[in-house]
């Protein structure tokens, strides 16, 4: 059996969006730097002979300025993507995984992830619609994911 925990940093520089654009010099304004402070705790382990595993995992993801790509129409009717800051994002999930090798010709496994992700502090105009990828409404969200496969070799 394996448990583990990490903590790490990261980042990912500014810029400019660049690129053929025909929305004029608004969208040359710049975008900050994103950070990230990232905390991950786990086990991994086998049972039975190797022929049961189980993986576990939990993560806190903590974003300042994330990066997001905003989309829209410019007056010229061209679809433009730029890529903007978000403001601060927190991100906790949970991921598990079960295998049992039941046979050498038969294996079943299972999965469970569960996300729940929320952009803090987004820069929403009341004056404007939501733009995706920027409003709050796409990025604050609960996500639970389920699935299984059988596998005969």
């Amino acid at each position: 059996m394996l448990v583990y925990a990490t903590v790490s940093e990261g980042f990912k520089t500014g810029g400019f969006s660049g690129g053929f654009s025909f929305g004029g010099a608004d969208l040359l304004t710049p975008f900050d730097d994103e950070s990230l402070l990232a905390y991950e705790m786990g086990l991994k382990s086998t049972w039975m002979g190797n022929r049961v595993q189980f993986n576990a995992a939990a993560f806190y993801y903590d974003y300042e300025n994330i990066q997001l790509f905003s989309s829209f129409t410019s007056a010229a009717g061209a679809s433009i993507q730029v890529l903007n800051n978000g403001a601060n994002a927190e991100i906790f999930g949970l991921e598990s995984e079960l295998t049992f090798r039941a046979t050498q010709a038969l294996e079943l496994s299972a999965n469970i992830d569960w996300l729940d992700q929320e952009l803090k502090d987004a820069p929403v105009d009341a004056t404007q619609p939501p733009v995706p990828g920027i409003g709050t409404s796409l990025f604050s969200k609960q996500i639970l994911i389920a699935h299984y496969h059988v596998m005969f070799r």
